[in-house]
């Protein structure tokens, strides 16, 4: 079992990256990073999450995901912190969509928690757009609408559910 926690970083534009399998990996400015960035390709993703970026219109790797997935896929505890719009989501969700692999079971296997309503929803379509070629199930969990629904879409089944507690 592993912990991703990826943190927003408003005022500067700081990439962080810890392990606690490893000392400190390195904590970067972005404005310091490589100019020419490894593709999807290089971060050994399979051929469904590949097609289903390039249709989202994700070219290029941005820093926090160069440098969070591998070490995700590689089984580390990955602490990240980015300025908002940076791919964090894309990060953590990309290597857990290649753990996950294909349904399996009826209880969710990945638990992803966000601190609001308008945050889950956004995950859900990251999630929606990149696991678009494989056949995972997702459901969304959040307050303000009925329960009746969400609780009919767990039941069916699903592999990696995403809610708020609030």
């Amino acid at each position: 079992q592993h912990t991703l926690l990826f943190l927003c970083c408003q005022r500067e534009r700081i990439l962080k990256i810890q392990s606690s399998q490893r000392p400190l990996l390195g904590t970067v400015l972005e404005s310091t990073m490589a100019a020419t960035s490894p593709s999807f390709q290089a971060l050994q993703l399979n051929k469904r999450l590949l097609q289903a970026l390039q249709e989202a219109g994700y070219t290029t790797p941005t820093p926090i995901q160069q440098k969070a997935i591998p070490l995700i896929l590689q089984g580390h505890d990955v602490l990240g912190i980015a300025q908002t719009g940076t791919g964090k989501t894309v990060a953590y969700l990309l290597p857990l969509l290649m753990q996950l692999k294909h349904a399996t079971g009826t209880y969710p296997r990945a638990l992803v928690l966000a601190t609001s309503k308008e945050l889950v929803i956004q995950i859900a379509h990251s999630l929606a757009a990149i696991s678009k070629y494989t056949n995972l199930r997702h459901a969304c969990l959040y307050g303000g609408i009925g329960p009746t629904q969400q609780i009919e879409m767990v039941n069916q089944g699903i592999d990696l559910l995403v809610a708020t507690p609030g």
